[in-house]
């Protein structure tokens, strides 16, 4: 059996019918029409129902509208849109993205990236791995093997990492990991200690968005920004720059 829709309510043609009977009927009363007083009560009475008709449509769809206006996601925080401008205004500002092989407590570093304020290259290193296993999971953070073969050891670019970060307030999404892994990097490698100062981007999307566990493929997504399918280092840390953005145009009039 096949069911069919009912026809669309027009509200523009049920007001034009209504007022064109009221119209009818308000004639009728100052002027005499031939109408019977059987076809008069009748119209009346289809005037009533059509105006319930228009009112109940409307009072659904009020709520309907209200029930969407109430589901709305809430709007960010001005505080998050603040702090983003705040940071974005910083001269010092580098966002700073660390590649490991893998997500363990033990992964390797593989590539140390910084872009300044304007989302440019401060540094870009890539770290040559000890181990077999980190070539084979360089190609899921967009580096070849050739490129990591051919990069070179952590202690060789040690000195020009710290010299990128001083001076600089830095921005990671993923902080205590990140500090974490370069100072087990340091202990490991008997290499000096790096002092920065590191705000903690994953904290301040949290409270943007009102949602946990966005990784950046869903901030990109929710900001509009296009992400290859397999992000090198700096792709990933322009991205994070261009969310922040994101944030902070947020407060434009």
């Amino acid at each position: 059996m096949t069911h069919t829709n009912p026809p669309r309510f027009d509200y523009q043609q049920a007001m034009e019918q209504a007022r064109a009977l009221l119209e009818e009927e308000q004639q009728a009363s100052l002027m005499p029409s031939g109408l019977s007083h059987k076809a008069r009560t009748q119209r009346r009475e289809q005037l009533g129902q059509l105006l319930m008709q228009i009112q109940i449509r409307m009072q659904q769809e009020i709520g309907q509208l209200r029930y969407a206006l109430h589901t709305l996601p809430s709007l960010p925080p001005l505080r998050e849109i603040r702090w983003a401008q705040e940071m974005l205004a910083r001269p010092d500002l580098a966002v700073f993205h660390l590649t490991t092989a893998g997500l363990s407590h033990d992964a390797e570093i593989i590539a140390v990236t910084l872009v300044d304020q304007a989302g440019l290259p401060i540094e870009h290193l890539v770290v040559r791995p000890t181990e077999p296993i980190s070539f084979a999971r360089g190609g899921t953070s967009g580096l070849s093997a050739a490129q990591l073969a051919s990069a070179p050891s952590f202690p060789e670019v040690w000195d020009q990492l710290a010299q990128a970060c001083q001076g600089r307030v830095l921005l990671s999404f993923q902080r205590d990991y990140d500090l974490a892994r370069l100072e087990e990097a340091a202990t490991q490698l008997h290499l000096p200690p790096l002092c920065v100062q590191m705000e903690d981007l994953r904290v301040h999307t949290r409270a943007y968005f009102g949602e946990l566990g966005l990784r950046l493929s869903d901030l990109c997504e929710r900001c509009g920004i296009t992400l290859p399918p397999t992000p090198n280092p700096l792709q990933c840390a322009q991205a994070f720059h261009a969310v922040l953005c994101v944030m902070a145009r947020a407060g434009e009039d």
